[in-house]
């Protein structure tokens, strides 16, 4: 038969929500706006919906706060808040604190109005601390309570589970199959619990659905042992076990976020990587031109800033992937000390599904693009002694440019000199005229012609023929230094 609609009774519906306090490389900007984010949604009655509108009273609230942090810490509680809500029947706990570099709020809410609360109105009262201010790192509902009689038959367990589900899951979870998840066979104090996981994406949510026995055998007091229906023994292993469903769920969640951060990283890393490649092929076409080859230098600078940078926090997020495995795996084992009989098949299965294929996958992504550096930085020096090489040979025919003119100026000058030199000391005397007769004592007291002096050669001319023997020395000069 179907189970009835109060199948469950002592129902508790947990929301634990998970923010970055601090991410990789954030500037302090953005920190203080994480702060604000994470604590508007404890107090959205204090805190202003829009960032922008904070005033003095806020900010001295948010700097309060700041002091409290303490990334290093495995855990600082900062406050909780209880709420009643007499007319809907729900009474609810608010606590938030710090799990190392982790924002959490848990949002505990249950029905104090002797099981007359529907479970739609219990989700819907807690649903509404995340409706403007959605997870960052993730979100898990945990619904848990008891049956209300011994169901034998297993179907019927599973049709409960399922109906709590479509009960508490947002309407973009609904459709999934539930074959698999009927399948499971994780059991917890004895009782059932069921696992729906939406999936790698973020914006998506993680359920369990924990239903616990409707007759609990006691065995803590051997006077007292016997068979009870209610939940008053099991009270303080189920507040063990919650404390370790909220580092559990936590470090689940960065690892799906850290798996997601690196599948982005991935993308800009070979996207990079190809424009390496290319640029290593076209580098012997840019050698031709200087300007194309400077050009091709500046924008590879450029990609290793950002291919650096990006293969760093590459490594960061293969090292949370790691980190967080190995502390969910070590929270796991601190279950079975608080129940030596549970079987925690699908959580077990998502750390080994977690080491086989987000942290291989990641481990061979970084392996794969870290030789890009080293292509980068042979590149460049590629580059960078082709343009040394080009300007040493500029420089040296420049240097041969001026050696060559200064020869020729040089030569031009001490030629123009000389000639100049010469054409005011070199005259042309014409002799007077003497006959070879005996001249009358008249001719011989005639006093002789005066002498016509002449400049032996023209300045204009002089000028020409000196720039041409500086020509001619500083042509030989230049061919003689480039023949060499």
């Amino acid at each position: 038969m179907p189970p009835s609609k109060e199948a469950v009774k002592e129902i508790t519906l947990q929301l634990f929500v998970y923010d970055l306090q601090e991410g990789l490389g954030q500037k302090p900007e953005a920190i203080a706006f994480n702060r604000y984010y994470f604590w508007r949604r404890f107090d959205p009655d204090f805190f202003p919906k829009v960032y922008d509108k904070l005033t003095p009273n806020h900010q001295d609230k948010l700097k309060e706060y700041a002091q409290k942090e303490n990334s290093e810490a495995d855990l600082v509680y900062f406050k909780s808040r209880e709420e009643k809500e007499a007319v809907l029947g729900i009474e609810c706990t608010l606590i938030a604190c710090q799990l190392a570099d982790t924002y959490s709020l848990t949002i505990d809410a249950y029905d104090s109005n002797f099981q007359k609360t529907a479970l739609t109105t219990l989700k819907q009262y807690t649903t509404k601390y995340i409706t403007n201010t959605p997870a960052t790192l993730g979100q898990t509902w945990l619904l848990w309570g008891q049956l209300d009689q011994s169901y034998k038959d297993d179907e019927i367990k599973q049709l409960i589970a399922k109906d709590c589900y479509l009960n508490i899951a947002e309407d973009k979870d609904k459709s999934l199959n539930w074959e698999p998840i009927a399948q499971q066979q994780n059991r917890l104090l004895g009782g059932y619990l069921f696992e729906i996981s939406q999936g790698v994406p973020i914006g998506k949510s993680h359920y369990l659905i924990w239903l616990l026995p409707h007759q609990i055998k006691s065995g803590v007091i051997p006077a007292n042992a016997g068979i009870h229906t209610d939940l008053t023994e099991l009270q303080d292993k189920i507040r063990d076990i919650e404390t370790h469903f909220h580092r559990l769920f936590c470090y689940r969640h960065k690892i799906i976020f850290a798996y997601n951060q690196s599948r982005i990283l991935k993308h800009r890393l070979k996207e990079n990587y190809q424009t390496i490649q290319n640029s290593v092929l076209t580098i012997r076409e840019k050698n031709k031109n200087p300007e194309s080859l400077q050009a091709a230098l500046e924008e590879t600078l450029e990609i290793l800033g950002t291919y650096a940078t990006d293969l760093s926090q590459l490594h960061s997020q293969l090292r949370t992937i790691t980190i967080n495995l190995a502390n969910y795996q070590e929270r796991l084992k601190k279950l079975k000390e608080v129940d030596p009989n549970c079987q925690l098949t699908s959580l077990v299965e998502f750390a080994n599904f977690a080491s086989k294929k987000y942290q291989r996958q990641v481990e061979s992504d970084y392996e794969s693009l870290s030789p890009g550096m080293t292509l980068l930085e042979n590149l460049i020096t590629t580059i960078s002694g082709i343009v040394e090489i080009n300007q040493a040979k500029r420089e040296k025919r420049i240097e041969r440019a001026i050696a060559a003119a200064s020869i020729g100026v040089g030569t031009a000058s001490a030629a123009a000199s000389s000639i100049a030199n010469y054409a005011e000391r070199i005259v042309i005397e014409i002799p007077w005229f003497k006959p070879t007769v005996t001249a009358t004592e008249t001719e011989a007291n005639t006093p002789p012609p005066i002498p016509q002096i002449y400049p032996g050669i023209p300045a204009g001319f002089a000028f020409i023929i000196s720039c041409l023997i500086g020509l001619v020395f500083g042509g030989v000069t230049w061919w003689r230094s480039n023949w060499k």
